[in-house]
This record gives structure tokens, sequence and C-alpha cells, in this order.
């Protein structure tokens, strides 16, 4: 199915693995798993979460660019889960043009209006983060499009970005 397919998909390896671990262990468990996907013969662009839930940009961008020269392919996309407090978007600027700089292929795997710890009493500058991913040419996926019963921020501001789910609603 995933050969069928190909064309169309990105292959996250593992969804938010991991809450902390060293770079060496990171590094090294992920070119394991890129050896075994590639030698099943898949060429899909394979998307690595950062660890601590995805949110740890270090790490992708410590471990990224020898990742990158493990895979045969070249065809790896780093994510990043901003479920950060950045209300001016200050870390959102600067972890987005560090990574511009040294030529990280990163995409923004989610987001909402505010960070997961803290809730809505810790906003994230999405704006700030749409208009530099455009600037900088990085795509996103926003989290969630509605109908996601979500239980971190019960009661205290939803993550959805559309009211019932519907396309410009």
């Amino acid at each position: 199915m995933l050969k069928r397919h190909e064309q169309y998909l990105l292959l996250n390896i593992a969804n938010e693995a991991g809450a902390t671990v060293t770079q060496s262990d990171f590094e090294n468990t992920y070119r394991t798993a890129i050896t075994r996907i590639r030698e099943t013969g898949l060429k899909v662009p394979l998307v690595i979460d950062g660890p601590q839930w995805g949110q740890d940009i270090d790490m992708l961008q410590a471990a990224g660019p020898a990742l990158m020269q493990h895979d045969p392919e070249k065809n790896l996309l780093f994510s990043v889960h901003m479920w950060w407090s950045d209300a001016n978007g200050t870390r959102v600027t600067s972890e987005l043009n560090q990574s511009v700089e040294m030529n990280l292929p990163l995409i923004v795997g989610e987001f909402a209006q505010h960070a997961v710890a803290g809730c809505s009493n810790a906003p994230f500058a999405y704006r700030t983060l749409l208009a530099e991913a455009q600037r900088h040419r990085i795509g996103w996926l926003a989290w969630s499009w509605g109908a996601v019963d979500n239980s971190d921020c019960s009661g205290q501001g939803s993550f959805d970005m559309t009211v019932g789910g519907v396309f410009g609603n």
C-alpha cells in the first residue's frame, strides 16, 4: 500500500517518540529506522519529530545534518511541534532563522494558538509562525482542524483551528 501511494506520502517514523534522550541515542535510533525503511525500497520522505513530544528543535538542529547524510535518499523532513509559550514570536523567529541558515529541511508538525502547558494562559504567536513560515517556505500543519477531543487543555481553550471541522469556518 505504501509503495503504491508513495508519491503522495510523508512517512512519520514515530510521532513524538521520547521525552528526553541523548543526541547519540536519538541519532542511533533514527539511523537504524532510516536504514530499515530504505531497505524495503521506499523512497518516500521520512519525517522525524523532535524529542520532548516533538518540541525539542535543538535536537533536530544538532542531529539533523548527520541523519540527512545517513539517508541514501537524502529525503528527510524534521518536524518540530511548537507547543511553546511564545506570545511575541521571538523564539519562533529565532528558531526558524537558525534552521534556514543551517539548511535544515524543517516542517512545523503541530501548533495551535496556545501552548499545551499553561493552555490559554500561554499564548503562542501563530500569526508570526505563519508569516515566517511563508517567508522561509517552511511547511506547517496546525493542530487540529476540528472534532478532536483533546484532554490536554480541556475547558481552557480549544486547539481547533475551525468550527465544526469545516474549511473556512
